[in-house]
């Protein structure tokens, strides 16, 4: 049976868009440290929650959350993941999530894994984006997980 509880700690990085018609920036996306709790809903296919917070910085800083659900359908370390994102202080900035990566266990019966994951991220609601626009960021996110439960 798969963990109850896996607690994810990640560092992302990556390529933010944003832009209207006709009209598209690119610059380098801001750093975030993030934690998560992932609890388990399923059993076959490997089925869970995932939420927890995370700093954002690079020029400016800002915390916010991110949670959604997670697919492990092959059992191993392959992931699937679709959930929301939102800053929520001193500005805000929502959207909806979707990724995928894999996790390497260390050592054969080891709880502890390390883990890189792609994510692409749609923000289409807040303060910090301009009236009629849309942002996006790309990110490889890696990091560790563990057993907790």
């Amino acid at each position: 049976m798969p963990p109850l509880v896996i607690i994810d700690v990640r560092l992302s990085a990556g390529i933010a868009v944003g832009g209207q018609t006709g009209h598209v920036v690119g610059r380098v996306a801001p750093f975030t440290l993030g934690i998560n709790a992932d609890i388990l809903l399923a059993d076959h296919p490997w089925t869970s929650f995932y939420i927890g917070p995370y700093i954002e910085g690079v020029d400016r800083i800002a915390l916010g959350a991110y949670g959604g659900v997670r697919v492990r359908p092959l059992r191993g370390g392959m992931r699937l993941q679709a959930g929301f994102n939102a800053l929520l202080v001193p500005y805000t900035l929502g959207g909806v999530s979707a990724g995928g990566g894999y996790c390497y266990a260390v050592g054969k019966k080891s709880a502890v894994r390390l883990c890189a994951d792609l994510e692409g991220v749609l923000f289409f609601l807040g303060s910090d984006l301009p009236a009629n626009r849309v942002a996006g960021q790309l990110n490889l996110l890696l990091g560790a997980s563990f057993n907790a439960l």
